[in-house]
């Protein structure tokens, strides 16, 4: 969530923003009480948009994600469970993103973060010095079949 919105110190500065979008990585929008709203007063679905918009004018839709915390936490009014989630997508096409734009923010970015794989060459070293190659780090033969 951003700093800018609610003080809160484990919230990120714009900056902190900026560098993890640099990074290729994603910010969880956090539906937490305390690190939607500070100074007072009860967090709701309109205080997380505000997150998600002041995040989305920095950084763009590529580096947005859900990252609910609804496993112990207090969550803002409105997005207490799954269940309100598709209002969540509903707010943020009415505030002008696009469907697909949507989708990337519920699953797809953090899926691209989540799916990032080794270099296949790295693989192959692993894989050579787990079964005590005595040929580890050696470059492949020509031809032959990647191993297991």
């Amino acid at each position: 969530n951003a700093r800018k919105i609610a003080g809160h110190a484990r919230n990120l500065t714009d900056e902190q923003i900026k560098a993890v979008a640099a990074s290729g990585g994603v910010i969880g929008l956090n539906f937490h009480s305390a690190f939607v709203r500070t100074g007072g007063g009860e967090a709701t679905l309109v205080d997380v948009l505000r997150h998600a918009d002041h995040i989305l004018g920095l950084v763009g839709g590529e580096h947005l994600a859900i990252g609910s915390d609804f496993d112990g936490s207090s969550p803002a009014r409105g997005l207490e469970d799954a269940s309100t989630l598709p209002e969540l997508a509903k707010r943020l096409e009415q505030r002008g993103l696009t469907h697909d734009q949507v989708l990337k923010i519920f699953s797809q970015n953090a899926l691209r973060v989540l799916g990032w794989r080794p270099p296949r060459e790295r693989e192959r070293r692993i894989a050579e010095a787990r079964r005590g190659d005595a040929r580890v780090g050696a470059p492949a033969q020509a031809g032959a079949p990647p191993p297991p």
